[in-house]
């Protein structure tokens, strides 16, 4: 399950293979329309609740409301069912569905209030590797950082291209539009791993990323004297 962005995703996978999915956009019942969603998978793949053998879902970071509403239900799913659980990191996700790359990849989120989280990965031997921390952090201090040739991916890379491209020039390269949003099945495939290393946890292990407090929470602004 995703819902760490503007919409949400369910897939039902089996062996690599998708045997059901969905998608919609957020609203102000989506919680409810998420449960609707995994009944609606479990249909079409003429599956039951017992047919599931463990439940993975965006841990962020992402949308708080979202991450809340995504690990919540995935607590339940995996309690009720007494079934392992994993957290999928956002980030870890984007830059996983570019696929194998030769150069760093910066995966970056539109945390909103003219913030990205961002964080840097890498093809290794052993697969992909993130190099720096999660973190949330204003859009110049992130391309600061950033020195060498990279593929960025992410809507919060498209958002501020004109920033990147002004800093980096030709040492930046863009990911296709479609990647920038987080691809359920991606989700799938990393959990799968998980799950077969046997790195997955019980519901009360889960806890979202959020990196930042909430936006309640977020100083504000002085107000004009």
């Amino acid at each position: 399950m995703d819902t760490a962005a503007m919409g949400y995703g369910v897939a039902l996978v089996e062996d690599g293979r998708v045997l059901a999915q969905f998608e919609g956009t957020r609203s102000k019942s989506h919680g409810r329309h998420l449960m609707d969603a995994v009944r609606e998978v479990l249909e079409q793949a003429d599956c039951g609740p017992t047919d599931i053998q463990g439940v993975a879902v965006t841990a962020g970071p992402g949308s708080f409301t979202g991450l809340r509403i995504g690990i919540a239900s995935a607590k339940g799913l995996a309690s009720a069912l007494d079934i392992p659980v994993y957290g999928v990191s956002t980030l870890q996700a984007l830059a996983h569905s570019v696929g194998p790359w030769d150069m760093a990849i910066q995966a970056a989120i539109d945390a909103r209030k003219g913030q990205v989280y961002a964080a840097r990965f890498r093809l290794g031997a052993k697969g992909l590797n993130r190099e720096t921390p999660e973190s949330a952090m204003d859009p110049e201090q992130w391309i600061e950082e950033i020195t060498e040739d990279s593929l960025f991916v992410g809507d919060g890379s498209a958002l501020y291209s004109e920033i990147v491209k002004s800093r980096l020039g030709n040492k930046a390269v863009f990911a296709p539009e479609f990647l920038n949003r987080i691809n359920i099945i991606t989700v799938a495939n990393i959990a799968r791993d998980a799950f077969e290393q046997g790195r997955a946890g019980t519901a009360g292990d889960l806890k979202a990323t959020y990196v930042r407090k909430s936006d309640a929470k977020l100083p504000k602004a002085p107000l004009p004297v």
